[in-house]
């Protein structure tokens, strides 16, 4: 069938029929994901605090400069990162936050002119993990943690301020054996760390006045129970509840033979589940725990966030160890990865990718296709991942829509981290409408899809998936909630066209026709599809969320 168009062409936002001024550039510059110019971090406790090498490894797609500091400790560096070079930074021992239950003035700040990735390193021989920093433009205000429980070690929260008199409220997990602070107060580059005493702090709340950076972890967890040994330090920084996501797609890790372990932790109450075939149902601040040994898809009526879990080497026999790494929905997915491994330390480096079938064969991995036979498919999904042994240092992936997750082995040691993520406000996300006329402009055939949270809101730099007859592309939402993707026509335009525009499950589809009034996105609902939204919406959560999302855009 003949669709009118020759290929995938430039992905145009529109003056002519949106109201915003942004142009595309301007879009991508404002982008809410794991690079960033201005990031709060921090070391929890490693197992026993000692002889703990901490570091971050670097990486931009730009020459820049990037300034380590210490505001508390009067430390202070400046380090010259080389565009697609990974660059390791060894920081002060005294970095590691070895108390519980105190503030310390200990927050790392780490700021840049230019975008870049960092990953921090707690390395003990043994007791190794890693996490991918999150910048301060995409961190919230409200998390629920997730952790570890059993282990020789404590299961351990650590959060930092980014604001003076910073209040915020815990609280805390039904599964914590400890008393402590339901409240605390801190300034502006304060540390505070939480080890329960024989407990887990996983479905511990958190909700702050100002911005936090948020850790979950244990100080060395045996993974999947406490008679495999042996222990080994876990970490990752969380995502805030606003960037949770209900599609996620699982992939095994490399040459283990009995699976990984995962938790899935919900923030809302009702919340139901699909496995698989399996399902669940949790409330807030509950989490569900299983091992799967094959590729899995995950599906939510409300968000939810998800880890996996390396197992211990014990229980495979596998040279490996246990790890922490936060699994990505697939809403929150990117098309441009710039990301790295340690340098050194690990002799067994991996990248698990998970991309749409169809679009497997854009992929370019350090600037090379995938070979065909090495993707494998996920069934009952339209997804496929592939397994790369990696080499250590800086790698690039792009082309189109993946999830990138890094990890690596050595004798009883392990790390493992998302490669990158977007960390839009994809959970407030309620309705995505379709545009039922297109415009043509120069030669192209521009469609529009608004996305709205439950009070009719625009949310920006939201991914939206659009499907035009046969052609697939994705664009991101303005500062009006719209997304506009182009393709280029040859021959006669046809009448009409069948478009479905996507964020997640999240779905519209409908017949559009070309525009004759280039004041859309006035007349309410705009779509001659079914404006679906995908699953049931809590109300009074979402209204919460939606509030504070609008305040906070507003203010930054």
């Amino acid at each position: 069938m003949n669709n009118g168009f020759k290929k995938l062409g430039k992905q145009c936002l529109l003056a002519l029929s949106l109201t915003s001024a942004l142009s595309l550039t301007d879009v991508v510059a404002a982008s809410l994901d794991s690079r960033g110019t201005d990031f709060w971090l921090t070391f929890p406790q490693n197992y026993l605090g000692n002889g703990t090498e901490f570091s971050f490894f670097l990486s931009a797609e730009v020459d820049t400069t990037v300034t380590i500091e210490i505001p508390g400790t009067a430390f202070m560096d400046t380090v010259n990162v080389t565009a697609n070079e990974a660059l390791k930074y060894v920081l002060p021992p005294e970095v590691e936050i070895l108390t519980s239950d105190t503030v310390e003035a200990r927050g790392i700040n780490v700021t840049s002119e230019s975008e870049f990735t960092v990953y921090g390193l707690s390395r003990q021989k043994y007791t190794t993990d890693a996490y991918l920093g999150l910048p301060t433009d995409v961190i919230g205000t409200e998390y629920a943690v997730l952790g570890w429980g059993e282990g020789g070690g404590s299961s351990q929260l650590t959060l930092v301020a980014t604001q003076d008199n910073t209040i915020v409220d815990i609280s805390k997990s039904d599964l914590d054996l400890c008393d402590y602070d339901e409240q605390i107060q801190l300034n502006k580059g304060d540390v505070y760390q939480h080890m329960s005493c024989g407990g887990d702090v996983s479905g511990t709340i958190l909700t702050s006045s100002a911005p936090i950076s948020v850790f979950g972890g244990h100080s060395c967890a045996n993974i999947p129970t406490a008679s495999v040994s042996y222990c080994d330090h876990i970490v990752e920084q969380l995502p805030s509840t606003s960037s949770w996501g209900s599609s996620f797609i699982t992939v095994p890790l490399a040459n283990r033979t009995r699976g990984d372990t995962f938790r899935i932790l919900a923030n809302m109450d009702n919340t139901e589940v699909s496995i698989g075939d399996a399902s669940v149902e949790l409330n807030r601040g509950e989490f569900h725990e299983m091992e799967l040994e094959q590729a899995t898809v995950i599906k939510s009526t409300q968000p939810v966030l998800v880890a996996q879990y390396s197992n211990g080497t014990a229980y495979d026999g596998v040279t490996s160890d246990p790890f922490m790494m936060i699994i990505p929905p697939y809403e929150q997915f990117l098309d441009n990865y710039t990301f790295a491994t340690p340098t050194e330390g690990f002799r067994f480096n991996f990248s698990n990718i998970v991309v749409k079938t169809s679009q497997a064969d854009k992929l370019r991995f350090d600037g090379a296709p995938i070979a065909e036979d090495s993707f494998v498919e996920i069934p009952n999904s339209e997804f496929s991942f592939v397994q790369l042994s990696v080499t250590p240092g800086s790698h690039t992936l792009n082309g189109t829509v993946a999830g990138v997750f890094s990890y690596g082995f050595d004798d009883d040691d392990s790390y493992g981290y998302p490669g990158g993520l977007s960390l839009s406000e994809v959970a407030l996300v309620d309705t995505v409408k379709l545009d039922p006329g297109y415009d043509l402009v120069e030669g192209d055939a521009c469609f529009s899809a608004t996305v709205e949270d439950v009070l009719n809101n625009a949310i920006p730099d939201i991914r939206v998936d659009f499907l035009i007859e046969l052609i697939a592309g994705s664009e991101r939402t303005n500062e009006q909630g719209v997304a506009t993707f182009c393709v280029e026509v040859t021959d006669d335009n046809p009448d009409e066209y069948t478009v479905t525009v996507s964020v997640g499950d999240t779905t519209s589809t409908g017949t559009v026709v070309q525009e004759q009034d280039t004041s859309r996105g006035s007349d309410g609902d705009g779509s001659s599809g079914d404006g679906g939204s995908g699953g049931s919406t809590t109300i009074p959560m979402l209204l919460m969320l939606s509030l504070f999302s609008i305040l906070r855009r507003k203010l930054s």
